[in-house]
This record gives structure tokens, C-alpha cells and sequence, in this order.
């Protein structure tokens, strides 16, 4: 996959997860307060749907799996692997640092749920 496909699916995953915010919202749809309500255990809670979708695996996927992708997609974007092109080397950068925040929120969310 090379880096300009990437981003756009990265750009596609964040906008169906707004979409459908913004739908929801048009139709009359009212969100529940988070402070107030509990999520429900059956719903996906969108902005970890995106993270999972950063890394390119199911939702829910365990803790080797995540680290297993996380892993292969470092070493596909890694910043020194486009050092003779300082425009792609940019964009390697900003997906490289998008793919460890999405790393360290999943395994926050998977530490956090254990407990």
C-alpha cells in the first residue's frame, strides 16, 4: 500500500465515523450525554473504531494482534524508509506518529478493561 493510499483510507475511516455522527444528528437522533448514561457494552465507541481502522484491524482485535500490526504498519511508513524524498518523508512522519497514538490508545482501552 503505498503512502498516498493510506492516507486516504485513514481520511476515509474519520469521515464515515463523522458521517455518521452528522446523520444521526440530522435525523433527530439525540446522543446520550456521556457523563450521564452509560455506553452500551454492544456499541462501538466510534473514535476507538478509528484508531483500530488506523492500524487496518477488526474492532475488538486482542493485544497481540494489535501489537503485531502496529508493528508491520511502523515498519511500512517509518519515516527513514522515505529519506530520499523530503515530501514523503513528511507524510511518513505524520502517519507514523497517528499509527503510534492509535497503538498506545488501544492498548490504554485494552489495559483499562482488564481491570
Amino acid at each position: 500500500m503505498s503512502v498516498a493510499s493510506r492516507i486516504l483510507s485513514i481520511l476515509r475511516s474519520q469521515a464515515l465515523a463523522t458521517s455518521r455522527t452528522f446523520f444521526e444528528r440530522a435525523r433527530g437522533h439525540r446522543e446520550p450525554s456521556r457523563q450521564n448514561e452509560p455506553r452500551r457494552a454492544t456499541g462501538k465507541d466510534p473514535k476507538l473504531a478509528t484508531y483500530y481502522a488506523n492500524l487496518e484491524i477488526p474492532y475488538g482485535a486482542g493485544r497481540e494482534e494489535v501489537e503485531s500490526a502496529w508493528k508491520r504498519q511502523a515498519r511500512r511508513y517509518h519515516p527513514d524508509r522515505h529519506a530520499t524524498d523530503p515530501e514523503r518523508q513528511a507524510v511518513a512522519t505524520e502517519l507514523l506518529q497517528g499509527i503510534n497514538h492509535a497503538y498506545t490508545e488501544i492498548c490504554r482501552h485494552l489495559a483499562s478493561s482488564k481491570r
